[in-house]
């Protein structure tokens, strides 16, 4: 019959095991039985100990090359348990890792970046994810990310890198699109397989860039009528490249304005600025569009036009001689001009770009002539002139251009060739001998070729 044994208990290697308790018996009595206690008897007697699982034995191994398994073969002397194998790695045990990532463009463009975390990197460009550790060999490397990217990326080295003064780097090309990621490193090889692997993990911001193909225009390529209409530009995009992350941009009016907004996607990839000019020119604006990671400058001109307000016409004639400056009109209307004197055109208004006059003959409706004015943005600064070698009563419309507006005047002249109604007048005053005399010689009009003989 068989006794039962006691609660089965732990083994270690080198352990000793002790039994006490009762000892089993065959059921069946034969000779030459086992002797107990000194005493013959005719039954044979046993102990049992069950081992409930595999039982670990040490045996000493020193690698000399890693990466290279050792075979191991346990047999039993006798021949009669099965022999057991397994196999051993020869790896160096991963204490530590590092991430660390780089990207040439970004650091280019600004140096004071990726010096230490967080990162900073273009997107859909290729960056340079490395890992640092101390000692390894051989190495699986798993970086991967939060928010995922759908995939993780593992790399394997075979590679010894026994523990030194300096720590180990391996590199590897990654292209991520635009996001904020917590990038990790794990590290392992078979000696981590019970541990884990070693991880480190860190901040990655993944913008995209301003690309070079970027442009900036008028609103309007005509120009802008100022007050009515309100100056703009428009930044566009050729390549059709994402919008660029967190961006801003510098603009300079080229009036003595700067200022920096934010460079906003509003819908359409193609943001729009506006700024109010004090006066007509052209402007060369620059604008400088950046973020962390990129920047680039984009200029156009701006053609600001003054509106028109309140034109007017005086005229007046140049002598031949005397005074260089023009001369008034004669008659009651102070409308009649010699015919042999060139007219001088003198325009008047409050603001107003103009790029040149047109005067038309109002009896017959054709162009008499046309003025181009030198500098456009000071129209007041440029009187024109014209030479009438006829008499008659002229009716005219001088039209002042610009790229919105034609304001019209009207004139009437009186151009006069002969004198008329001249007069001469002391007042009634009567003077003594050697005394002078002092006589007033009126015209309503002096014509043409006058002189005055005393």
């Amino acid at each position: 019959h068989r006794e039962v044994m006691a609660t089965p208990v732990d083994l270690l290697p080198g352990d000793v095991i002790t039994i006490t308790g009762p000892v089993g018996k065959s059921p069946q009595a034969s000779a030459g039985g086992d002797i107990v206690a000194g005493v013959p008897s005719t039954s044979h007697h046993y102990v049992a100990a069950i081992v409930k699982e595999n039982m670990p034995v040490q045996l000493a191994h020193s690698c000399i090359t890693v990466n290279v398994d050792v075979n191991l073969k346990v047999t039993d002397d006798n021949g009669v348990a099965t022999p057991l194998t397994n196999i051993t790695s020869c790896e160096r045990n991963i204490t530590d890792v590092q991430i660390t990532i780089a990207q040439l463009l970004t650091e280019t463009f600004n140096a004071s970046l990726n010096l230490a975390p967080p990162y900073y990197i273009r997107s859909n460009i290729n960056a340079n994810f490395t890992a640092v550790f101390s000692v390894a060999g051989p190495i699986s490397l798993t970086f991967s990310f939060e928010p995922s990217v759908g995939t993780n990326y593992t790399f394997n080295d075979t590679g010894d890198y026994p523990l030194g003064t300096v720590p180990h780097q391996l590199t590897y090309p990654l292209t991520l699109t635009e996001d904020t990621y917590i990038a990790t490193v794990f590290a392992q090889n078979k000696h981590n397989i019970i541990s884990g692997p070693i991880s480190n993990s860190t901040l990655l911001y993944v913008q995209n860039e301003v690309t070079t193909t970027w442009e900036v225009n008028e609103l309007n390529s005509a120009g802008f009528l100022i007050m009515p209409q309100l100056p703009g530009i428009k930044f566009t995009d050729t390549s059709g490249a994402p919008f660029p992350t967190n961006a801003s941009v510098t603009i300079n009016w080229d009036d003595g304005v700067i200022e920096t907004l934010p460079f906003v996607d509003p819908g359409t990839s193609q943001p729009l600025f506006n700024h109010t000019y004090a006066k007509g020119g052209y402007y060369n604006v620059t604008a400088y569009i950046f973020n962390i990671v990129s920047g680039f400058n984009v200029n156009c001109t701006m053609y600001i036009v003054e509106e028109i307000l309140n034109f007017k016409i005086t005229n007046n004639y140049l002598p031949t001689s005397g005074p260089t400056g023009g001369r008034p009109g004669f008659g009651k209307l102070k409308n009649q001009y010699p015919m042999d004197k060139n007219l001088s055109f003198i325009p008047f208004m409050t603001q107003g770009t103009v790029d040149y006059y047109i005067v038309i003959n109002d009896t017959s409706g054709s162009e008499m002539f046309r003025f181009t004015v030198p500098n456009p943005f000071t129209p007041l600064a440029y009187p024109f002139q014209d030479y009438i070698g006829f008499e008659t009563e002229l009716n005219m419309t001088v039209i002042a251009v610009n790229a919105f507006q034609s304001v019209n005047v009207s004139l009437s002249l009186d151009i006069v060739g002969q004198i008329r109604v001249c007069q001469i007048d002391d007042f009634s005053i009567v003077t003594q001998k050697n005394e002078m005399k002092t006589f007033s010689i009126t015209f309503e009009s002096v014509g043409a070729g006058t002189c005055l003989i005393v």
